[in-house]
């Protein structure tokens, strides 16, 4: 199992103002842009931006995340092993399969296995599940 992309989470008003501000900082367009329950999401660099009434969005604000593997069976397998405890999924959404564990710690981390095609938008065609 592989950690392949950190995202931080950046809480926002409006993303439509708020993109390309995220845009010139990171030197590129956004990779992914989706609604997801209330709120719609775009990923810029190592920017997960969040846009939502502050209702709809505030459950989000205590998780770190989504941290993207290549394996979450793997994932889950390793994290319980030190301790976590799976409390939400495995659930689907537009970019792939996630799970939200609480670990050990106390921390509550999200993470995501992209599906191929995510995958290959956001890492480039030639980022195989091998490497």
């Amino acid at each position: 199992m592989r950690i392949l992309k950190t995202y931080a989470r950046v809480f926002v008003t409006d993303l439509d103002t708020a993109l390309p501000t995220y845009e010139r900082l990171a030197g590129a367009k956004a990779d992914l842009r989706f609604g997801f329950e209330r709120a719609e999401l775009a990923a810029v660099g190592d920017f997960l931006l969040i846009a939502g009434h502050p209702d709809d969005v505030e459950r989000y604000r205590t998780t770190v995340g989504p941290v993207i593997v290549d394996d979450l069976d793997a994932l889950l397998r390793t994290v319980t092993d030190y301790g976590a405890e799976l409390i939400a999924g495995p659930l689907t959404s537009a970019t792939g399969t996630f799970v939200y564990v609480r670990h050990a710690d106390g921390a509550e981390l999200e993470y995501v296995q992209w599906s191929p095609e995510t995958r290959a938008r956001v890492l480039g065609p030639n980022h195989s599940i091998g490497r």
